[in-house]
């Protein structure tokens, strides 16, 4: 397999990396009992907003660590096509 070749693969396997996380990003949520959970933790009550049976500052956290795998499988994504341009005769 050529060299070009491989890194087509590898920017597909990356691309769809970056967009299954993003899904996932989109779909996370910490449930409203999970967030008070995670703010009781240390004997302190955390403040909570809830939205639709939702913590949603647990569910941002949650969301950001996602959305910054997904932009770095994307970032990826663009550096193997470029060396791929590059690379092309």
């Amino acid at each position: 397999m050529s060299k070009l070749i491989a890194l087509d693969y590898l920017a597909i396997i990356t691309g769809a990396a970056s967009a299954l996380c993003w899904m996932k990003s989109a779909f996370a949520s910490v449930s409203s009992e999970e967030g008070r959970q995670i703010n009781t933790k240390g004997g302190w009550m955390g403040a909570q907003i809830s939205s639709d049976g939702a913590d949603v500052l647990e569910s941002l956290k949650v969301q950001s660590k996602w959305n910054a795998w997904a932009a770095s499988f994307a970032a990826l994504t663009a550096a193997i096509q470029i060396i791929s341009m590059a690379w092309a005769p």
